[in-house]
């Protein structure tokens, strides 16, 4: 069912602070789980929602996943299980606040993938916001700093940026090109999560790795699970489906906003003058990209 432009936009949001939530409950479970068998146990547990919810709506589901396989597993890959395990990578090895700020990238990368992949291209105002939200993130992480420097964990940030902005591109022109719903979709990239997240466990656990689960981590992983997992993933489409992809990119600048907040109030650690003026910038960007037009297809056609 098509919703407002209104409740995409509200979607976006909600999505985002959903996520960056996320970032500091994946910070405190990789202290005692390790990145891989985390990211199975998220998709084990909300792919069952996912499941009843996408029946609800579509009583081929099942013929309609096995036949899609190949897709199914880009899908895994990219974005539900791909993208969570390296973002718990990260999430290792640097804080919730620095792996939110990396995020930030995601509309530059998406824009370009849309255009590249969707034959997409911007208004001069969507492009306009893209560009304010990109010149906030280098306020943000831009002041010289031996804390800035490119490690591994930033690394993992930038590379689980990108499976997120192929695994929307591609998940927004499979749900035109198969007729799939927001719902359908996201569950059939959880569903063939599980075969790859159980591979990716088990050979990590007999690499050595330890894990052990507390009852705080329950509910973090609960958390994780359903709210982050299986109700944003779909709401996530629901919200791109309504207003594509470049509308809904410089939402994710959001990320970098709320994250560093989010840090500050729960885990006590403060925000730098130059990411609370580039906060500013990022939510002018979104603000102003969000309130462009609908993006104008190119003359050319669209994939097949």
């Amino acid at each position: 069912m098509p919703v407002s432009r209104g409740l995409a936009l509200t979607l976006l949001v909600l999505v985002h602070l959903a996520w960056s939530l996320h970032l500091l409950a994946g910070r405190v479970l990789v202290l005692d789980l390790p990145p891989f068998t985390l990211s199975f146990l998220r998709w084990l547990l909300a792919t069952p929602l996912l499941y009843g919810w996408s029946r609800s709506k579509s009583q081929e589901n099942e013929r309609a996943v096995l036949r899609r396989w190949p897709l199914g597993l880009a899908l895994s890959l990219t974005g539900t299980y791909g993208f969570t395990a390296v973002l718990y990578l990260s999430l290792a090895k640097v804080t919730a606040a620095r792996s939110g700020l990396i995020y930030g990238f995601t509309p530059a990368l998406l824009s370009l993938l849309s255009a590249l992949l969707l034959k997409e291209r911007p208004s001069p105002s969507n492009a306009l916001g893209i560009l304010l939200s990109l010149v906030g993130i280098v306020v943000i992480v831009g002041t010289p700093s031996p804390a800035l420097a490119i490690s591994v964990g930033d690394m993992y940030a930038l590379l689980a940026t990108l499976g997120w902005s192929l695994y929307t591109v591609l998940g927004r022109w499979a749900m035109k090109r198969y007729q799939l719903g927001p719902v359908q979709a996201t569950f059939m990239a959880s569903l063939y999560s599980l075969p790859v997240g159980l591979a990716g466990s088990a050979l990590e656990l007999a690499l050595g790795a330890n894990y052990a689960l507390r009852p705080r981590d329950w509910l973090l992983l609960a958390y994780a699970s359903f709210i982050a997992a299986a109700l944003a993933f779909a709401a996530w489409y629901i919200a791109v489906e309504a207003v594509g992809p470049n509308v809904a990119a410089p939402f994710s600048n959001l990320i970098p906003v709320f994250a560093p907040l989010l840090d500050m109030v729960l885990l006590g650690e403060p925000v730098a003058q130059n990411e609370a003026v580039g906060g500013a910038l990022v939510v002018a960007g979104a603000l102003l990209a969000s309130l462009s037009p609908r993006l104008r297809p190119s003359s050319r056609p669209r994939p097949a």
